[in-house]
């Protein structure tokens, strides 16, 4: 048999090996697993106190089943470009720094490496 072949066998193989598999990327690199996937929460965000550097607000976001954890993402940019990321195994934040100026807040579900979707960004002061 040629390498060629060999090779395609061998890629065919592989494929059928892992029927019912998926492919998931995520911050921290792309992560093979069975198929599935995390919902993306809901997330609810109420600015409590807007008076510069000490402004704050309570969020919080549906359960997502599956998930470990989430990451909230807080960002003076509406398109969360250079966010900081809170990590998180609670489904509100009490009290949430949010900074000193408008500031824009995501969640996304996460379970080892898996990521879901960012929520709707959410807007407080």
């Amino acid at each position: 048999m040629t390498r060629i072949a060999v090779l395609a066998v061998a890629a065919v193989l592989v494929l059928a090996g892992e029927a019912g598999a998926a492919w998931s990327t995520s911050n921290t690199g792309s992560a093979h697993g069975k198929a599935g996937t995390l919902a993306t929460p809901a997330l609810t965000a109420v600015a409590n106190r807007c008076n510069g550097a000490n402004s704050n607000a309570d969020l919080s976001w549906t359960t997502i089943q599956g998930a470990t954890a989430y990451d909230v993402y807080l960002d003076n940019k509406a398109n969360l470009s250079s966010p900081q990321i809170t990590s998180t195994t609670a489904t509100a934040l009490t009290n949430f720094p949010v900074g000193n100026q408008k500031s824009y807040l995501a969640v996304r579900a996460k379970a080892g490496d898996w990521r879901g979707s960012l929520s709707a960004v959410v807007s407080v002061c």
